[in-house]
């Protein structure tokens, strides 16, 4: 999946989340990768009726997880409504999600830096069968 809007969307989404990181290294804990990739899954790649983003990320600081939350809510409203207009199923949700090619600015940093193996393992199975 390389549409350039869905992208820039991850380009946004990557580059908000390294700037939260480089004042609070506890985001690339395993904890706090863990809930990104959670809240990615039910508000993004498989959507969830009702599901609302965690307030918390397991940040030190309050602010830090608000910056965090608002960041993913502008993806998934974003690359979600052009997911819809592209008919990405879950399958494709993900791979848009998960595009290696697209990395920060800064850092240099991939999905991975933040989601970890997101749709590694069963889930990933699940989802293609």
């Amino acid at each position: 999946m390389s549409d350039p809007s869905m992208r820039a969307h991850l380009v946004e989404l990557l580059g908000a989340l390294e700037a939260v990181g480089a004042d609070h290294e506890e985001l690339y804990d395993t904890e706090c990768r863990e809930q990104l990739c959670d809240a990615a899954w039910r508000a993004f790649i498989e959507p969830e009726d009702g599901y609302e983003l965690p307030r918390s990320f397991g940040l030190y600081a309050p602010q830090a997880d608000v910056t965090v939350r608002a960041a993913l809510a502008r993806y998934v409203e974003r690359a979600g409504a052009r997911a819809v207009e592209l008919a990405l199923d879950a399958e494709g949700r993900l791979d848009a999600l998960r595009n290696d090619e697209v990395e920060t600015d800064g850092e240099r940093q991939y999905y991975d830096d933040f989601f970890g193996g997101i749709g590694d393992g069963e889930a990933r199975r699940a989802l293609i069968r």
